[in-house]
């Protein structure tokens, strides 16, 4: 901000132009963080109906989205989160916490078939590691597979 001031006059009052204080509010007045796509928008209405959604139905509109999409992108955690009236961040942290879920960046896709090893102690102790390190090996049949644990 531009503070006009008298140089050297210790009893001086700064005063903003109106100039400064307008492109001050121009700067504060900007979008931030993550913006909503609409036609993301569009694809998690078509899934999870328009309206007011309750925030106990997350976890199930997620396993829509996924169930659709092979995956949770960015954009439909996004948009879910708008439409949801919830912070994306409570969005990504369910989404994150279950290992059921896939998340893709931007338009990646996931694989056609995704493989799950259980990382579990009890599979680890049954060999869970070692099947998990044989499965490239086993499905270099070139099809497009993704592994998880």
């Amino acid at each position: 901000m531009t503070i006009e001031q008298t140089p050297g006059d210790p009893t001086a009052i700064g005063v903003a132009t109106a100039d400064s204080l307008r492109d001050s509010l121009r700067r504060s007045s900007r979008l931030k963080g993550r913006q909503v796509d609409e036609e993301a928008l569009r694809e998690v209405r078509a899934l999870i109906g328009a309206g007011p959604q309750r925030r106990d139905l997350l976890i199930e509109h997620l396993h829509q989205l996924h169930d659709a999409y092979r995956c949770l992108h960015e954009r439909h955690l996004a948009a879910l989160a708008s439409e949801m009236k919830l912070a994306l961040a409570e969005v990504y942290e369910v989404a994150s916490f279950y290992h059921h879920f896939e998340l893709a960046r931007g338009d990646a896709q996931p694989g056609a078939l995704t493989v799950r090893v259980c990382s579990g102690l009890s599979c680890e102790m049954a060999g869970g590691k070692e099947s998990l390190a044989r499965l490239p090996a086993l499905l270099s049949t070139g099809a497009d597979v993704a592994l998880g644990s």
